[in-house]
């Protein structure tokens, strides 16, 4: 991408732009709020499988470097790691780093009208808040269409205690997921289990995330012949009753 000039930037403006990465297409917004002196504060905010709300945001500029902390306002698995300004352009470029997916997102911001206050981009993306662990014998559910088709995802979390647990992931639809009685790890937000071994051989969970403070479990699932994956929001629903299988068909 072609950047160059090392001018200053002006305050309230703004950057917008999108690109496929972080589990499907991501739109991503600056706005310079103001700068003199070589400081400013800026929002930088985007919708997408992995929400980005950052506001406020107190940054320095080294030639075309800008430089903030952003690390109290990003999910977990996420690192911004370059913010540019491109002055010939009047442009921004932004890298962004899924922890989970090998290659960075790069993308050009063009300057666009500033949305009115909050960002507009902020709120597309499901929100999920707090890190706190989940209970044991609770069970998500819901359905999408994907896959193919509507499909119907659930997780139960059969037990947890200090970062580790057992859970079952389950899926009808045209392509069936029946993962039971799995270990997982917590850290943060994110739920880890191997699960290579009881999916079908074109699909992959690319990310679980408990989201504590909706008491909610965001599911991310990639079948290899759909170029953007189901990304599921599952609410908390009644257990089926012992020995009841999960899947719903």
């Amino acid at each position: 991408v072609h950047c160059t000039g090392a001018e200053d930037p002006v305050g309230n403006v703004c950057y917008q732009g999108s690109k496929g990465a972080l589990g499907e297409k991501e739109a991503l917004l600056v706005k310079i709020e103001s700068f003199a002196n070589g400081t400013g504060v800026l929002d930088l905010t985007g919708s997408g499988i992995k929400g980005i709300k950052c506001v406020s945001k107190s940054f320095t500029k080294d030639g075309q470097d800008m430089s903030a902390d952003l690390a109290d306002c990003l999910p977990s698995i996420i690192e911004v790691k370059d913010v540019k300004y491109c002055s010939d352009q009047d442009a921004v470029l932004v890298d962004i780093k899924d922890k989970k997916v090998p290659v960075p997102l790069s993308t050009q911001l063009s300057k666009v009208d500033c949305p009115d206050s909050p960002p507009i981009l902020a709120s597309a993306k499901p929100e999920c808040t707090g890190s706190a662990d989940p209970e044991a014998n609770a069970c998500y559910q819901a359905s999408k269409g994907a896959l193919g088709k509507k499909e119907l995802i659930s997780v139960r979390v059969e037990s947890f205690a200090d970062g580790s647990g057992v859970l079952d992931l389950t899926a009808s639809g045209i392509k069936d997921i029946n993962c039971l009685d799995k270990s997982f790890t917590k850290d943060g937000q994110e739920i880890t289990a191997e699960l290579s071994d009881c999916l079908p051989h074109i699909v992959t969970v690319t990310d679980v995330t408990y989201c504590s403070d909706q008491d909610q479990v965001l599911v991310s699932i990639k079948d290899a012949k759909v170029p953007i994956p189901l990304s599921a929001q599952l609410e908390k629903v009644d257990c089926p009753s012992a020995g009841a299988n999960t899947v719903v068909v």
